[in-house]
């Protein structure tokens, strides 16, 4: 195809159009240069054919005519060329520098390299010829780099950001680093300059060397090979102080260091790091302060606000959420996807008129691991307890969010005067992390006046010391942002599980099988969100209640959007323990079923028979029941709560017999429904009701386990008479549902 370029406009108008080489684009001249060559490949629409030049018959007027042509000439070239200079001049450019074409490959690089430009003026620019329309190749992105992109390192991995202009298209492509001039400051009005002031707004060269990549011709095709150019700019008089890189251990605070520049007044600290987004791609500075020592210290970059303490605050280098909130809340739609690398930290000498370049250090991995802020879910997310077991129970390691994103841990220990009355029985508790200045602090509503906090103090830091030692400071305790990502996505389809999952409709099941498998988010938009759709949470209500395998779910919540309902579920146990007490559940059921059921019986006789098998096997957990009273948690008795501690451990309250009664039901093939209310003479209370030959009747396998015997096997809601008098709640049921379950 021969190369496009600038035609006659097909349209008659005056002046020309571009020709892409497949179509007439939107680009006009008014001005007519020399016409080009009509192109040669011809489009679906193929453009109007050039006019024949007729020539010129012998006369006065058409010599005038060819005079005053060659006239107009001349002075629209003289304009031109001012135009052009007086442009320059306003630039700010000096020259202009090609980047060379010759490149050998270099070993092991994966990469061709040309002969280096040295000492290039900082008011210049680096050219490239492209036959194309730049612009139109990139689309809407912001994005360069599938034609060139900017390093500082030879090895290609810290990244700049680069400009790359087209006036018209099919002119030269002028090409510069694209470099902040000046950077705001914390504590400061007015910006801080990187760069002399009499440098304008097209200066560059505050790195000390680049590397221009390069991966497309001047027809913006691909190269097989890359082709590589080092640049560097020519020096300011000014030394680039050398920066030396540390953490305090105490603080989790950055330490910067440089020998002093002769005839330096001021040193500006900078940081500066590479993003790349869907957008975009480049460097960011910023100015963390300035000062006339020769040392730097992060320990006053902290916020304190209602939402917790803050370090390093200027000094993160992941975007959007942590791996703490991702990992607690799921990945938000809206929230900012990006990759972040090769963090590095400089120092500007100056005297007020000359400025060094950038002294830098990469630091990354001294940084990295700082501490940002509390990874408040990480610890629970607990900042109110209401007794004494509640402050005991806060864990002894301390887990923060690092500069990375990442979620780390360290040991927690509460300062000397880190516990105080705050009111009246208000008791705030103040755990600090060992090498942070980080605070996570706990009140304690309804304090007991006479608690030892002393005691509670030395005993906490004694199980801290002994849980978390702090040598090698923090451990990672997360995975990447990339995967803690990938774990966040919700799911939409209903879970794969190997057991029985039970509910009043497809919103109830779906939801439990999600819970039995462990799913932390799930898409619940299609029924939070269809017409009638009955409440999120009655349905979880439900699919907890009619689904024993569901265990270990501690908390759960939503997030909205415009568009979607997610479901974020916490669980309190683990992955392994739940798979133990899903497979113990399993493995008792079985074996009971098969000594009790026989071939042949009725629905009514497996009703018997596997209430006689529970009321025979199981004993009330009155230990359970005296400690939940005592301290209003079933903390070391939660078997008492669920079905494997009646099928398994053989003790249980009422809730562990009527799921295990409803468990073996269900699998014996007779529809059970556990069940939940309050009994009039006793408070809260759990039973179950069983349909059989298209009726409900009620069966309290608790009640029964009594010296009286079978009195509440398959009766009527009416037969719980004296002290059974009960009422039922609805909790175990979707509401609107609950009539459905009523006895003759």
């Amino acid at each position: 195809m021969a190369e496009a370029g600038w035609y006659p406009d097909p349209s008659g108008a005056p002046g020309q159009r571009w020709w892409d080489g497949a179509q007439w684009t939107e680009h006009v001249h008014a001005a007519s240069p020399a016409a080009a060559p009509v192109p040669a490949a011809e489009p679906a629409t193929a453009p109007a054919a050039e006019p024949e030049i007729a020539t010129p018959k012998k006369g006065r007027g058409k010599k005038i005519g060819i005079i005053v042509g060659v006239a107009v000439a001349l002075v629209v070239a003289l304009v031109l060329t001012f135009s052009v200079v007086a442009i320059r001049g306003f630039l700010g450019l000096d020259r202009q520098f090609a980047l060379p074409t010759d490149a050998e490959p270099v070993a092991d690089r994966g990469y061709a390299m040309t002969e280096p430009l040295l000492n290039v003026s900082t008011r210049s620019s680096l050219t490239f010829p492209a036959k194309y329309d730049f612009d139109a190749r990139s689309g809407k992105s912001l994005r360069s780099d599938w034609a060139f992109e900017l390093f500082l390192d030879p090895a290609l991995t810290e990244r700049a950001s680069v400009s790359v202009f087209q006036s018209d298209p099919g002119a030269d492509l002028s090409i510069r680093p694209n470099e902040s001039r000046e950077e705001t400051v914390p504590g400061r009005s007015e910006p801080v300059a990187l760069m002399s002031p009499s440098a304008d707004w097209q200066s560059w060269g505050l790195e000390p060397e680049y590397y221009f990549v390069r991966h497309v011709d001047e027809h913006g095709e691909p190269l097989e090979t890359p082709v590589v150019t080092k640049v560097t700019t020519e020096g300011t008089g000014f030394t680039e102080p050398s920066v030396q890189v540390s953490a305090d251990a105490e603080s989790g605070a950055l330490e910067l260091s440089w020998a002093p520049v002769e005839g330096a007044t001021e040193y500006i600290v900078v940081g500066s790091f590479a993003q790349v987004s869907d957008n975009s791609s480049g460097r960011l500075y910023s100015v963390l302060g300035t000062t006339s020592e020769t040392t730097w210290s992060s320990e006053d970059d902290f916020e304190t606000s209602a939402l917790g303490d803050k370090q390093n605050v200027n000094l993160v280098s992941f975007s959007g959420e942590s791996a703490d909130e991702i990992s607690a809340l799921g990945a938000q739609e809206d929230s900012w996807s990006y990759e972040t690398s090769a963090y590095r930290w400089g120092v500007i000498a100056n005297d007020g008129d000359r400025y060094s370049r950038v002294a830098t250090a990469d630091a990354d991995e001294v940084t990295q691991a700082l501490p940002y802020e509390v990874a408040e879910y990480a610890m629970g997310g607990e900042t109110l307890v209401f007794d004494e077991q509640e402050l005991r129970a806060v864990p002894p390691r301390f887990a923060f969010t690092s500069l990375d994103g990442l979620t780390r841990q360290t040991q927690a220990v509460i300062p000397e005067g880190g516990i105080e009355w705050t009111g009246n029985r208000l008791l705030t508790v103040s755990f600090q992390g060992v090498g942070t200045q980080l605070t996570h602090r706990v009140e304690w509503s309804g304090a007991d006046p006479a608690f030892d906090t002393e005691a509670f103090r030395a005993d906490y830091n004694a199980r801290a010391a002994a849980a978390v030692p702090t040598t090698g400071g923090s451990t990672v305790i997360s995975k990447s942002l990339e995967e803690v990502t990938i774990d966040s996505t919700p799911a939409t389809e209903p879970a794969d599980v190997a057991y029985s999952v039970y509910g009043s409709d497809d919103y109830v099941r779906f939801l439990a099988g999600h819970m039995i498998a462990g799913t932390r988010f799930v898409d619940v938009t299609a029924f939070a969100r269809a017409a009638g759709a009955q409440s999120l949470y009655d349905a979880l209500e439900e699919a907890q209640s009619q689904n024993a395998y569901v265990v270990g779910v501690g908390s759960y919540g939503t997030r909205e959007s415009a568009d979607s309902t997610v479901l974020w579920l916490e669980y309190d146990m683990d992955e392994a323990e739940r798979t133990r007490i899903q497979q113990s559940i399993k493995a008792s059921v079985d074996g009971i079923l098969a000594s009790v059921v026989t071939e042949g019986m009725s629905a009514r006789d497996k009703a018997v028979a596997i209430n006689d098998w529970v009321t025979a096997n199981v004993e009330y957990d009155y230990t359970a029941l005296a400690s939940r009273d005592a301290t209003g948690s079933i903390d070391g008795f939660e078997h008492a709560w669920r079905a494997d501690g009646a099928l398994e451990q053989g003790t249980a309250v009422c809730a562990g017999y009527s799921f295990a009664y409803a468990t073996l039901m269900n699998a014996a093939g007779v529809e059970t429904v556990y069940v939940t209310g309050d009994v009039f003479s006793a408070g809260r209370h759990a039973w179950n009701k069983v349909l059989i030959d298209g009726s409900w009747w009620a069966v309290d396998t608790t009640w029964n386990d009594t010296p009286e015997g079978n009195r509440y096997l398959l009766i009527s809601d009416a037969e719980f008479t004296g002290s059974a008098e009960r009422v039922e709640d609805g909790a175990w049921v979707r509401d609107d549902a609950l009539q459905n379950y009523r006895t003759p």
